[in-house]
């Protein structure tokens, strides 16, 4: 998920209407990052899993668990 798109999940999580929040390019950040990054980086289980675990939840589960506490 893209930083926008997990904004919007927090948002919808909350109530609030995603809409709220409108993408915008890494180049149009203001103040810009600090450091340069890739342009699309991606994490994944590869490893985790390969060690003999079980893949790890989507990130809406425990975000939901979160809101719930909160």
């Amino acid at each position: 998920v893209s930083w926008y798109g997990f904004v919007r999940e927090i948002l919808q999580a909350c109530g609030h209407d995603p809409a709220r929040v409108q993408p915008i390019s890494s180049a149009d950040l203001d103040p810009p990052r600090p450091a340069p990054r890739p342009a699309n980086s991606v994490l994944d289980n590869v490893r985790w899993t390969s060690l003999g675990h079980r893949p790890l939840r989507d990130f809406r589960e425990p975000l939901a668990e979160l809101v719930a506490r909160l």
